[in-house]
């Protein structure tokens, strides 16, 4: 996680990769590479009004696509081996709500299952909260 904290994406990716490879049942190197994904997205999202050249800024978008895909990817690997997990419930929200294209529903829905898994879960509730409020209301 320091690696990935740190910014050095490439490094952590490797270590992380090795570490599911290797260990096929633990979901930890899984979250964590749908955590470093959904970061790259951020990322490359983020670069985007830095450019002038409209042919970067579809690659950006491409890539962050390409990112999103892995998040989700990786975090579906977490929950098919730990559906309760809280932590993959929540990032898959950050991803539905926080990057192109944006799903508020399965967001909330995600939420939902991570509060079933963890009804103390803070950093869920404060993203339902949000998620709700940009949908409109809701329960």
């Amino acid at each position: 996680l320091i690696l990935l904290d740190l910014g050095r994406f490439e490094e952590a990716r490797a270590d992380f990769r090795a570490a599911a490879d290797k260990l096929k049942e633990y979901v930890r190197p899984r979250t964590n590479l749908g955590v470093l994904e959904m970061r790259l997205a951020a990322q490359d999202l983020r670069s985007i009004p830095e450019t002038s050249h409209p042919e970067r800024a579809d690659a950006l978008r491409e890539s962050a696509s390409r990112h999103r895909v892995e998040a989700l990817r990786w975090l579906g690997e977490t929950l098919a081996i730990d559906p309760g997990n809280a932590r993959a419930r929540l990032n898959r929200a950050e991803v539905f709500a926080n990057l192109p294209p944006v799903d508020l529903e399965a967001a909330e829905s995600e939420l939902d299952l991570a509060l079933q898994a963890d009804r103390d879960y803070a950093r869920a509730k404060e993203l339902l909260e949000r998620v709700r409020a940009a949908r409109g209301g809701g329960k």
